[in-house]
């Protein structure tokens, strides 16, 4: 996979919908903080496990804490493969891209997800909560994009397929800080319609098993507009 173009993909309700069963995690962080003397109902929950971390105080249980919620997600979680059809597509994407995902879920549930399909082979990177030393740089802010530019360098375009209002938000955000708000030669594709009316830049795609993506061209040719790298 190396020297190809890379294709960023969400994870949960774009390459499966996971189904994690939040509510019996809350239960169950509620219950661990009170233990400690910290009263939450997670709600959201990485905004209140990062409230959660600093009453604790001490950095080594605060990963203890970001470890066991991993646990909890995967725990909570009926664990399935994406569906065939988007295994299929996938994998003729994966000649002639670099596919990786980029996700607010944990690793343990992401790996797990795509071992019972068959397909962890086919993505050449998986950057996601389980990285983060705070939560505060999950998505919508850019830091999981920023690790893969620092690890293979800029790409000449940016390619996203998400579902999600924070998926859109990360796009927009890493276009606007690398690519100096030159939206032309990167695309959002959009699981749904709803947000394409408001943004030329992003795409629907006609159903959430990513058919059409088939459609996507396998070599880039960058714009005039193309500026420098910052």
């Amino acid at each position: 996979m190396i020297g190809l173009p890379p294709l960023f993909f969400d994870f949960d309700r774009t390459v499966v919908t996971l189904g994690t069963d939040i509510a019996n995690v809350r239960l169950e962080l509620s219950s661990a903080a009170a233990s400690a003397g910290f009263v939450s109902g997670f709600r959201p929950i990485l905004a209140e496990l990062e409230r959660f971390a600093a009453f604790l105080g001490d950095e080594a249980r605060a990963r203890e804490l970001r470890l066991r919620f991993d646990h909890l997600e995967l725990k909570h979680t009926v664990v399935k493969p994406p569906p065939r059809k988007t295994i299929e597509v996938l994998g003729q994407l994966a000649g002639r891209f670099s596919l990786v995902i980029v996700s607010n879920n944990g690793a343990p549930v992401i790996e797990a997800s795509l071992r019972a399909g068959g397909c962890r082979d086919l993505f050449a990177g998986i950057y996601c909560r389980s990285d983060l030393s705070c939560y505060q740089h999950a998505k919508p802010h850019p830091w999981l994009f920023q690790r893969h530019i620092d690890e293979h360098g800029l790409p000449k375009r940016l390619i996203m397929v998400g579902d999600s209002g924070v998926d859109l938000e990360v796009f927009r955000a890493v276009v606007e800080q690398r690519y100096d708000g030159d939206f032309s030669d990167h695309h959002f594709f959009h699981i749904t319609s709803k947000a394409a009316a408001t943004h030329r830049w992003v795409i629907p795609l006609p159903s959430a098993d990513l058919l059409s993506l088939h459609l996507l061209p396998g070599t880039y040719t960058p714009s005039p507009r193309h500026r420098k790298t910052p």
